[in-house]
C-alpha cells in the first residue's frame, strides 16, 4: 500500500520539479509514515535529493591561526629565522669588540714590544766667550798731559802709554814750532769739534771721519775728536796750553770710547 503511494506520488510529478508527489514524499517522511525502513529511506531521500534545489556551496573551512595561510606562516617563521640571524650576529659582534661580557676561556694574547724612543742628542751651546763692550762704552776717560820733551803717546793702551814716536803704537805728540801744535803719528788722524757742548762718540767719529787731519794748533778750551792708529775714537778738550820758545805743552781732559 505505501509502495503504491510512493510510486503514484512518483509518476504524478515527473518532470515537474516541485510538484504534489514531491510534496507527498516529503510529507509522508515528515510525518514518520514508513513502514520500510531501510530501502524506502534510501529511496525517498535519493528522489528529494534529484528534484529539489542543488546544494549551495559552502567556504572552505579557515585555516587554523586566525585566517593565516600557508603562505603567510611561512614568511612569518621566515622572518622569525632572520630575526634570531641578526640577534646573533649583533651579540657576536659585541662580543668580539669588547661590549659584551667576555669569558676568559679565550687564548691570552701574548706580550707587547715596545720600541724605545731614541731622542736625538741634543748639542749644547757653544760657550760664549767674553763679550766685546757695545761701541761707545767709555774705554778710559782722565788727565793727559803732552809737552816739548819728544815722547808720543799711545792712547789705545789703559791708561794712555808713554813711548818713543818712532814706536808703531804712538798715537799723539806735541811739536813746539809754529806757536805749538798737536801732531799724530801712524795714521792716526784729528778733527777740530765746532759744535755746541761736547761731542759724543759719534759725533767724533763722524768729525774726523769727514774732516780729519795730521795735526791742529792748540788753545786753551778748545775741543778736539781723534782717531787711534787701531781705529778707536776718542775726544780731548785743552785745560791749559803754554808756550814759550824751547818751552810748551798742553793738559786735557781726554775719554777714549771701544771700538764699533
Amino acid at each position: 500500500m505505501v509502495n503504491e503511494q510512493a510510486g503514484n506520488g512518483r509518476s504524478a510529478g515527473a518532470g515537474e520539479p516541485g510538484g504534489p508527489g514531491v510534496h507527498q514524499g516529503a510529507s509522508a517522511r515528515d510525518h514518520g509514515v514508513t513502514n520500510q525502513a531501510g530501502r524506502d529511506q534510501t529511496v525517498i531521500n535519493n528522489h528529494h535529493n534529484y528534484y529539489g534545489a542543488p546544494p549551495r556551496p559552502t567556504s572552505p573551512p579557515a585555516p587554523p591561526g586566525g585566517g593565516r595561510g600557508p603562505r603567510t606562516s611561512v614568511l612569518a617563521a621566515a622572518g622569525g629565522v632572520v630575526g634570531a640571524v641578526v640577534l646573533a650576529v649583533v651579540l657576536s659582534s659585541l662580543t668580539t669588540s669588547g661590549g659584551g661580557h667576555g669569558t676568559d676561556d679565550g687564548p691570552t694574547p701574548g706580550p707587547t714590544t715596545t720600541t724605545p724612543t731614541t731622542t736625538a742628542p741634543t748639542t749644547p751651546p757653544p760657550s760664549k766667550g767674553p763679550t766685546s763692550p757695545a761701541p761707545g762704552t767709555v774705554r778710559w776717560k782722565g788727565p793727559l798731559r803732552l809737552d816739548n820733551s819728544d815722547v808720543s803717546k799711545e792712547m789705545d793702551t789703559k791708561p794712555p802709554a808713554v813711548v818713543e814716536n818712532s814706536d808703531p803704537g804712538a798715537d799723539l805728540w806735541f811739536w813746539d814750532d809754529m806757536d805749538g801744535l798737536l801732531k799724530t803719528s801712524h795714521h792716526a788722524v784729528v778733527a777740530e769739534w765746532t759744535g755746541d757742548g761736547l761731542p759724543t762718540a759719534q759725533q767724533c767719529a763722524d768729525a774726523v771721519g769727514g774732516g780729519g787731519t795730521e795735526d791742529l794748533p792748540l788753545a786753551t778750551g778748545k775741543v778736539i775728536c781723534f782717531q787711534t792708529s787701531d781705529h778707536r775714537i776718542g775726544r780731548l778738550k785743552v785745560t791749559k796750553f803754554w808756550y814759550d820758545v824751547g818751552d810748551g805743552g798742553a793738559t786735557f781732559d781726554a775719554v777714549v770710547w771701544e771700538k764699533g
